[in-house]
């Protein structure tokens, strides 16, 4: 990647810009779009959303499954979400053809959790929904992290099988023309996925399980960060930096935290050196923090 195709990318051409991007929209969606009331629009969600997070997340405390329970853990939302849609009468389940939960394959453990489903077209039945394990080469504390919290794994569920992707794409299969089963927008497919989300919370899915109202927050905040094109158009509408996109802010590493976090990584060299019997010398700690 580096040494072959790094030097061939264009490193401008993803940036669509205005006129490209209006282009797009109009081809894959057949829609014109006034950028200033969308970016409104936008907005709007997002304070929207993020007032109920703010009102809501300190009297919710979010708890992981442990990584040997979360395939079980989903499985059972899974089965719930199912009853909850069909026992509400919020979507007709057009068939009984059911969703298996596996371990995501090694080879597309690329993604935390993701349906694959057959298409309109095939005659395989089966559709999968994938969980992926945390890797156990990780640390301790990267394996926890990488868990969904019960709320996210809620809304994740949500939106990948009941009465998300999966009761959509059996809706397309029971499509009667070649031409509705061939015929999909993307932004009906993942809007559809959201709405229902939202839609869920509105029909009391989270009662007495605040936590799935907060999973479902989290996930529609994410997607409002994604409206915006650039870390400091993110950071002006009231978002934090991450480390990615401004280390030199990040908790730990700003200019105050600096002295604090020299003096932490010393001491983890010493304390290291004593656990394994070495003699050390300050210039050797030192040297590798790229101070003298």
């Amino acid at each position: 990647l580096d040494k072959e195709w790094l030097p061939r990318a264009d490193q401008k051409q993803h940036v669509l810009g205005e006129e490209r991007y209006l282009a797009f929209i109009q081809a894959q969606e057949g829609q014109t779009v006034d950028l200033e009331a969308f970016r409104a629009m936008a907005e709007k969600d997002l304070a929207r959303n993020k007032a109920a997070y703010v009102a809501l997340k300190g009297k919710v405390t979010m708890k992981r499954p442990a990584a040997s329970e979360l395939l079980d853990a989903a499985t059972a939302l899974m089965d719930d979400s199912r009853k909850f849609v069909s026992d509400h009468k919020l979507v007709t389940i057009p068939s009984e053809d059911r969703c298996k939960l596996k371990e995501t394959p090694p080879y597309m453990q690329w993604n935390a959790a993701f349906l694959n489903m057959p298409g309109p077209f095939d005659r395989a039945k089966e559709a999968f929904y994938y969980i992926t394990l945390p890797n156990p080469a990780w640390s301790k504390k990267e394996q926890v992290e990488y868990i969904f919290p019960y709320g996210v794994l809620s809304s994740t569920t949500v939106h990948e099988v009941y009465p998300g992707h999966f009761l959509h794409g059996l809706w397309i299969r029971a499509a009667k023309t070649r031409v509705q089963k061939m015929s999909e927008s993307y932004s009906f497919t993942e809007g559809w996925a959201h709405y229902v989300e939202e839609m869920m919370i509105e029909e009391g899915w989270a009662e007495g399980k605040p936590e799935r109202h907060l999973g479902q927050l989290s996930d529609a905040l994410l997607r409002n960060c994604r409206f915006f094109g650039n870390a400091a158009s993110a950071e002006r509408a009231g978002f934090r930096p991450c480390l990615r996109c401004r280390p030199e802010l990040a908790p730990g590493l700003s200019f105050v935290d600096s002295s604090r976090a020299l003096a932490q990584a010393a001491a983890r060299s010493l304390t290291q050196a004593v656990l394994e019997g070495r003699d050390v010398h300050l210039p050797d700690v030192a040297a590798p923090l790229g101070v003298t």
